[in-house]
């Protein structure tokens, strides 16, 4: 199996890279190192590597992918981390748009075409009031103008018509990944990342401990190596055509999460509470019935999963 993947050096792309390697598979990643990390990336014989901007030259995006003739690609470039959502609005929509239409431009411009194009969709399309908790992979996606937080998800939403739009075209197996608040070593613990890296690192190493708004916000975790097991499964399943959520049903506030996390690092608990950000969902929680019948349930606990990133950034 030869697998193309885009943000390679990123949290997510690159424990795809270390997953699809201990299968045995041939990979070639690309990354423009914005926030991204060469010691990411594995040594491997069987792995490559191209500093590429998605949003740069397309030509040199399609030789690429002609050159390296995968049979997978897995599309993980994009700008992700919630304050950008807030500080840079258009560059988040601009940067992650165009990065998936380059991409499919270039694929277009190559002789050779991949059985199967993954993308890296997100929760946040099913919006800041969804219609269903938990959200199926059926429920209508929704975007409100007046949010500035949704810059990100409508750049995800975008996406996912122009992925599935193209590879229909082309006769191209689609995998629409919507990710819920997928977690582990390598994260980006700055505030540009996402909460548990943030909390992991404010229970070690800082005096304070906040909290953004008064903690009763809901969210559904799910470690690295889960997601990692039920992408790969999925990508190369014929019954893993179409759009599915890749998450845990496990539904929890961020003052549990925060507990958890002093326990694991054994802290006492004393957090000081900042203003809540605008537009911020009060719950996300995915249905997960129908990845699960064809991955298997998650298999690693908060607990666990809160230890093992504890330990990251405490060797970090």
């Amino acid at each position: 199996m030869r697998v193309y993947i885009t943000g390679v050096a990123g949290f997510l792309g690159s424990h795809l890279c270390d997953g699809a390697l201990a299968k045995g598979w041939t990979v070639h990643g690309i990354d423009n190192l914005f926030r991204g990390r060469s010691q990411h990336m594995p040594k491997s014989e069987k792995f490559t590597f191209e500093q590429l901007d998605l949003c740069g030259d397309i030509a040199a995006l399609s030789a690429s992918i002609q050159t390296f003739k995968p049979d997978i690609i897995l599309h993980y470039g994009a700008i992700n981390g919630t304050e950008y959502f807030y500080d840079r609005p258009f560059e988040v929509l601009d940067t992650n748009v165009m990065a998936t239409i380059n991409l499919l431009k270039a694929i277009e411009a190559c002789e050779h075409k991949p059985k199967r194009i993954a993308y890296a969709s997100s929760s946040e399309v099913y919006g800041e009031y969804p219609d269903n908790i938990p959200s199926a992979e059926t429920d209508i996606t929704r975007l409100d103008i007046h949010s500035i937080r949704d810059s990100y998800a409508a750049a995800k939403s975008i996406g996912d018509f122009y992925v599935r739009m193209f590879a229909e075209q082309y006769d191209i197996e689609w995998t629409l990944l919507r990710i819920f608040n997928a977690y582990g070593g390598r994260m980006d613990a700055s505030k540009f990342g996402q909460v548990v890296p943030e909390f992991v690192k404010r229970a070690l190493f800082e005096e304070d401990f906040t909290i953004i708004g008064d903690g009763l916000h809901t969210r559904a975790f799910c470690h690295v190596d889960d997601h990692v097991r039920m992408v790969l499964t999925l990508v190369t399943s014929e019954e893993g055509v179409g759009v599915f959520n890749i998450g845990n049903d496990e539904e929890i506030t961020m003052l549990h999460l925060a507990k958890e996390v002093h326990k694991v690092v054994g802290r006492e608990f004393a957090p000081i509470h900042l203003p809540k950000r605008s537009n911020d969902p009060l719950r996300r929680q995915p249905d997960m019935t129908k990845t699960w019948a064809i991955t298997g349930p998650c298999q690693i606990s908060l607990r666990e999963g809160l230890t093992y990133t504890a330990e990251y950034y405490r060797e970090q």
